[in-house]
């Protein structure tokens, strides 16, 4: 009797997504960080600061931390 066992990689796997979004306001930008991870969303960060680089720079730390290269993360910017 042969042992055949199948594996289905995509059955357990967990889908994770980081999302950034930096909108300009009249109090200045708001950078918000969530992170999606499969039926779930978490925001990680919603703040107010005065330029655009700024929330740039915070939205890089926190996707930092939780694990995303800033080249993973979908930025949505106006």
């Amino acid at each position: 009797m042969s042992d055949v066992r199948t594996s289905r990689r995509g059955d357990c796997a967990e889908q994770r997504s980081c999302q950034a979004v930096i909108l300009k306001g009249f109090k200045g930008h708001t950078v918000t960080l969530s992170i999606h991870e499969d039926t779930q969303v978490r925001v990680i960060v919603d703040k107010t600061v005065e330029s655009y680089h700024e929330a740039e720079t915070i939205a890089r730390a926190f996707a930092s931390q939780q694990g995303f290269p800033w080249h993973k993360v979908a930025v949505v910017s106006k």
